[in-house]
């Protein structure tokens, strides 16, 4: 899981660099993250706004 705002190859890349340092095994983070962080659509809403198509507005 990661606490950001914007998933990018900087976040995915700092996430891989994390997880290879720490090694392989179960862990979890010393703090969760809020679930009002989370963002809540449907998949078909996702896929909309990554494509830009679909919705008009």
């Amino acid at each position: 899981m990661l606490d950001v705002g914007v998933i990018d190859r900087t976040a995915i890349e700092q996430a891989i660099t994390q997880f290879c340092e720490m090694g392989e095994t179960d862990w979890q983070a010393a703090n969760l993250v809020p679930r009002e962080r989370f963002s809540i659509v449907s998949e078909k809403d996702a896929l909309t706004a990554m494509m830009g198509t679909g919705k008009e507005n």
